[in-house]
């Protein structure tokens, strides 16, 4: 497989070990609160909208990324 994806088996096996970097567990709160928000808004809230609820919370994250979490995450589809 390590062949096959031209990577050397420590390059590998050090991905595996990895600890999660800062940015993988700041999209999970996020998504996490995306997901509260979504549901709150029965499911109908965009972009637009989650990103207004997320600058009341004094959370400044752009449609971008909201569109790509909840992407990620099933709610819709780019």
């Amino acid at each position: 497989m390590c062949q096959f994806m031209k990577v050397s088996r420590s390059g590998y096996y050090e991905w595996l070990t990895r600890p999660e970097s800062d940015r993988q567990k700041q999209d999970e709160t996020l998504l996490e609160i995306i997901d509260s928000l979504f549901k709150e808004g029965r499911s109908t809230y965009g972009t637009w909208r989650l990103k207004r609820k997320l600058a009341q919370q004094n959370k400044i994250v752009s449609r971008r990324q909201i569109g790509r979490l909840m992407a990620q995450s099933g709610k819709t589809e780019i």
